[in-house]
């Protein structure tokens, strides 16, 4: 949100979340970044991310009965390869095999650099990016459960293990790049960060738009964006390149054995899931008085787009049931 210029005397302190200039002690400025839904979110990513680290190297170290039992009975390097690689029909059309192994690492970062730039331009960013970081935390917490639930044998024969110490340890190591394992496989954490930019695109490219011309429209979709509920009701160009780089993301992950096909699949639909029911849920939200719904209104107490929600439903806070 904009603030208005304003000489900034005593007894005036100017608010750093809200960018408005209100009545108080200047030092207020630390409490509301601390108390922040934007500041918790991060918090509540970086926890959860840590937490799918220390998962990872558990998993690692659970996983040693894949190349152990090759020794056991002095199996090829060949034979090897075959027993620790599951049959899929994404290795089997995707020939051959890419040996570019940092392209995924790569793609990934490509996207998640776009999207933080193209819309850090915008007057929504501050909520879209706590909507992000809600979402990957929660994707990564459950993909954390996920990869020590049940091990699969890594598709990539060239994949060496470097977290091999204390779990807690090498889960701060693993989050800043130094060290990586090779037994989290399922599912893939590629697949959700990509989808997660694709939406950001499809959710807020045109509720934020950078122009108002696109070539899409001119050429054959003269038609109503959005309905006046304010759903989408068709495509844009933007749109359209987002998702075509997503899928050729996706086809580089698989090309390269970084990930089996289900672990694409898997993070590709809980993804596009939980995404499209966090965005439902605070639409109604207003209209719940559950511990989960009070949480979410405090965290998305300055979303732009929901101010029509808070209107209709006003008495909500008091977790009162209004009859209608």
């Amino acid at each position: 949100k904009g603030a208005e210029l304003h000489p900034v005397g005593k007894g005036i302190r100017f608010d750093c979340f809200t960018g408005v200039y209100e009545r108080g002690c200047s030092c207020a400025c630390i409490k509301i970044w601390l108390t922040s839904p934007l500041l918790v979110a991060a918090a509540f990513c970086f926890v959860m991310m840590y937490f799918n680290c220390v998962m990872q190297v558990y998993a690692q170290h659970r996983s040693s009965s894949f190349l152990d039992i090759p020794k056991k009975y002095n199996m090829s390097a060949e034979d090897t390869a075959k027993i620790n690689e599951l049959p899929d029909v994404g290795f089997d059309l995707l020939k051959p095999v890419l040996q570019e192994h940092w392209l995924a690492d790569a793609w990934v970062g490509a996207m998640i650099g776009v999207t933080f730039v193209r819309f850090l331009a915008t007057g929504m960013r501050v909520t879209i990016l706590r909507r992000w970081l809600s979402c990957l935390g929660t994707l990564f917490g459950i993909r954390a459960l996920s990869i020590i639930a049940t091990l699969l044998p890594n598709p990539s024969h060239t994949c060496i293990a470097t977290a091999v110490g204390n779990p807690w340890y090498e889960g701060i190591m693993i989050l800043t790049g130094r060290h990586a394992t090779c037994a989290d496989v399922l599912y893939s954490g590629h697949t959700v960060n990509m989808t997660l930019c694709a939406m950001v695109w499809h959710t807020y490219s045109h509720v934020t738009p950078l122009t108002e011309w696109d070539p899409l429209t001119c050429l054959c979709c003269n038609t109503p964006l959005v309905s006046k509920m304010g759903d989408l009701l068709r495509c844009t160009s933007a749109k359209v390149l987002i998702w075509c780089a997503a899928t050729a993301g996706y086809l580089v992950i698989i090309a390269t054995h970084f990930h089996y096909t289900v672990d694409v699949l898997l993070g590709l639909v809980l993804t596009l899931v939980f995404w499209a029911y966090y965005h439902y849920y605070i639409r109604y939200m207003f209209a719940r008085a559950t511990l989960g719904s009070r949480i979410l209104q405090w965290m998305e107490r300055d979303a732009e787009d929901l101010e029509i929600h808070k209107n209709a439903q006003p008495c909500r806070q008091c977790g009162e049931r209004v009859s209608v």
